[in-house]
């Protein structure tokens, strides 16, 4: 496993130091004092994992998931006060995309993070955009009718907020590209038809369709689906015969039976495009006490897969592999014997 994908923002919390923005994590943080990365404790972690040959992709999600900007730069943010009860209803809150104060702030944060993290993809988000948030913002409703973004019918204006996204979400690319960066998107990015750059990369999480319609479009792909540590049975959703396992840490088994490619026809799509996978860990229900049982019973699983071919599919052959690099983590880490 060689890349760390750092989903390092969100609606709870913008923990990230920013020189440009210091306000950002001051009053967007779930803890100025103890819950933000300065400049420094970054810059030291990216000399430890290129020591370890791992590279770091932040990911700063937008246009949805952004409430944490909306404590210091509000004028960005749509007025969308029925989500400002609670969680997780105020995760629905996203960024305005028809005004230049949104596009102004996240060019300069692009450029800064781009400068910060040498790794030459940048993941931007673009999932779970609640079109909700926009239509009940006054502003952005009377921009979308003017803009061509909604249509009148039989007295009814329909607002096409997919298509707002995509001009927010070109546009960032562009800011992306213009810093060297390979943009990397959530796979909605490219369901909702925005037009993608050949250099992006669509990661896909919801289902193993996106992954054959990115392939068919000759666009990269990193894949998630399948592979999601926080969920007991990621693929249980969309399959019909899955099962769930007795016990939670068996659920390695379904992990490494996930099989990106199956399916797809490799002779019709390039294949070399799928530059790979990750599994993902996040993080509403954990924390110190049981990151390391969520994550490390079931991701070498997913590493393995990733490394080896199709046709090695035998879970009691890997079994005593995945034994021994648990006990090699626990004599490691813990100091303890196996």
């Amino acid at each position: 496993m060689n890349v760390l994908h750092w989903h390092i923002t969100d609606a709870e919390s913008f923990p990230y130091e920013s020189s440009t923005y210091p306000e950002l994590s001051a009053k967007g943080s779930y803890n100025a004092a103890s819950a933000t990365y300065s400049q420094q404790q970054i810059a030291e972690l990216l000399t430890y994992a290129y020591d370890r040959g791992v590279l770091i992709m932040p990911e700063f999600d937008m246009p949805g998931h952004t409430a944490s900007y909306r404590n210091s730069h509000p004028e960005v943010m749509a007025d969308c006060p029925e989500y400002l009860v609670k969680w997780p209803a105020w995760d629905n809150i996203a960024m305005n995309p028809t005004i230049n104060a949104t596009y102004e702030l996240v060019q300069a944060l692009i450029a800064e993070v781009a400068a910060t993290f040498p790794n030459r993809f940048m993941h931007l988000g673009g999932d779970e955009v609640k079109a909700s948030c926009w239509i009940s913002d006054a502003q952005i409703r009377t921009y979308m009718q003017d803009n061509g973004y909604a249509t009148l019918e039989n007295g009814t204006w329909v607002y096409d907020a997919p298509a707002l996204q995509n001009t927010f979400e070109q546009r960032v690319q562009q800011m992306a590209l213009a810093n060297n960066k390979r943009p990397v998107f959530w796979e909605e990015v490219f369901t909702n038809g925005a037009e993608l750059d050949a250099a992006s990369v669509v990661n896909v999480w919801l289902g193993t369709a996106s992954l054959s319609a990115a392939l068919s479009a000759n666009l990269s792909v990193v894949m998630s689906y399948g592979w999601y540590l926080d969920r007991q049975a990621p693929t249980c959703d969309t399959n019909p015969i899955c099962k769930t396992n007795w016990m939670w840490e068996w659920t390695w088994h379904d992990m490494y039976l996930v099989e990106p490619l199956a399916g797809i026809n490799a002779s019709l799509l390039d294949t070399s495009l799928l530059l790979g996978g990750e599994a993902s860990s996040w993080a509403e229900s954990v924390d110190d006490t049981n990151t390391d049982g969520r994550v490390w019973s079931r991701a070498p699983a997913v590493s393995e897969r990733l490394w080896s071919a199709e046709s090695i599919r035998d879970i009691n052959f890997a079994q005593p592999r995945f034994s021994s690099f648990h006990c090699k983590i626990r004599v490691r880490d813990r100091l303890l014997a196996c």
